[in-house]
């Protein structure tokens, strides 16, 4: 598998686990992030020396990747502080 490709299969992997943030499927969003953690690894692992144009388009794939992985930090983050308001709500001191 080409370098590009391994890090589009990452990109899809975001996609899944975007998506899996706007559900709250938190179970989903772990095990598609391992998956993405080895996919990419895999992509670092293999790196070799790339024309300026393949540059480029792993580059912008990488960008996708990290715009959409801070959406998913945000949703998680903002689900956290929601479940912190509540368990404090339920166990008042």
């Amino acid at each position: 598998m080409s370098i590009e490709r391994q890090y589009l299969a990452a990109l899809e992997l975001t996609h899944q686990m975007l998506g899996a943030a706007v559900n709250q499927d938190w179970d989903t969003l772990v095990r598609v992030e391992k998956q993405r953690a080895v996919t990419m690894e895999d992509s670092a692992r293999t790196a070799a020396i790339l024309s300026p144009a393949e540059k480029s388009r792993v580059a912008e794939i990488i960008q996708a990747i990290e715009h959409e992985s801070a959406e998913i930090m945000e949703r998680v983050q903002s689900w956290q502080k929601d479940v912190g308001i509540l368990l404090r709500m339920n166990n008042p001191t």
